[in-house]
């Protein structure tokens, strides 16, 4: 995993002498995904395994390689390309036909059969023509497993490396055999990585989901009170002019501001602590005088706000039916 001994994810390190920016753990959204702040930035925090397929410009940090990202939907793109280094993909072409690109589970599991189909053939008594075959099997399997940093690819390598050298049958045939146990650890690894990345993928896309369906919510509502104040359903009626007041600045959670500030998303939370949003504050007060043009041009700037959000997020849903 290539890792650049200069950037902690898209955070410069300081030089020797300068002060740490402060760290802060904003929530925590899984076991090694959190909204974090760092010098006054939130950003996604993605904490992998050492080693892990299909994570680039990490930083090596004492938890792992840790990844930073400004939006979930990097988080959720990144989740997907170290799924597909490990399960592969397939690729619609013309004519029906369809390229597929194997992942490191698809490949530990061919070199595996191939492993036991030469663990076979070292088991047999051999003449000295079939076994430099053999023996240019080993390397062409050397070479299917290529440049390892792995600990089990590193291990079947070596056990290889000694099948390949050893004039005795008894040994060759025990190294391919360790060899072969080697690349089937690789695989379980595999599998245990494929299971906790798509775990993990299916929490942060649903932590997403409920973000953008609480903004969607106060979009929708509060068009429906500018619209129903445009046709005279509040007038006369003080009563449900305090209620409207409390649901949307009220100091409980339960408020329409109140749940919007509660949402942690470095994208989201940008937008929501802008002043558009937070004027959502005044809004009740301004009911309760009377000042009702004043807490909708309130209303209206806030819609405007979080537009972009609600449009993106019908999109995305409109594509993916």
């Amino acid at each position: 995993m290539p890792v650049s001994p200069e950037v902690r994810g898209n955070f410069p390190l300081l030089s020797e002498g300068k002060e740490k920016p402060s760290f802060q753990i904003i929530e925590k959204i899984s076991r090694n995904i959190r909204v974090v702040e760092i010098g006054g930035q939130r950003k996604y925090q993605v904490i992998w395994k050492r080693g892990t397929e299909g994570v680039e410009g990490a930083s090596l940090e004492k938890e792992g390689a840790a990844c930073y990202f400004d939006t979930a939907q990097q988080v959720i793109h990144q989740h997907e390309r170290v799924l597909e280094n490990y399960l592969g993909i397939q690729i619609p072409l013309a004519a029906g036909k369809i390229l597929e690109i194997p992942g490191e589970t698809q490949k530990m599991a061919k070199i595996s059969q191939e492993l036991s189909s030469l663990f076979g053939q070292f088991a047999i008594p051999l003449a000295p023509q079939a076994s430099e075959q053999l023996k240019e099997r080993v390397a062409k399997i050397k070479g299917e497993i290529g440049a390892a940093s792995n600990e089990y690819k590193q291990k079947a390598q070596a056990d290889l490396s000694r099948a390949f050298l050893s004039p005795e049958e008894r040994e060759r045939t025990q190294a391919v055999l360790g060899a072969n146990l080697a690349i089937l650890e690789r695989t379980k690894e595999c599998v245990g990585i494929v299971e906790g990345t798509n775990e993990r993928l299916r929490i942060i896309t649903r932590k997403r989901n409920e973000w953008e369906e609480t903004i969607a919510n106060a979009f929708y509502e509060m068009a429906k009170i500018v619209k129903d104040f445009e046709n005279g359903v509040y007038s006369g009626h003080p009563r449900k002019i305090e209620q409207l007041a409390r649901h949307i600045s009220g100091e409980s959670e339960w408020s329409l501001i109140g749940k919007l500030n509660l949402i942690s998303g470095p994208e989201y939370w940008q937008r929501i602590q802008t002043g558009e949003i937070q004027r959502l504050k005044k809004v009740g007060d301004l009911f309760r005088k009377g000042r009702n043009e004043d807490a909708l041009k309130i209303l209206r700037e806030a819609i405007l706000k979080l537009e972009r959000v609600v449009k993106e997020k019908e999109a995305r849903e409109k594509a993916q039916k």
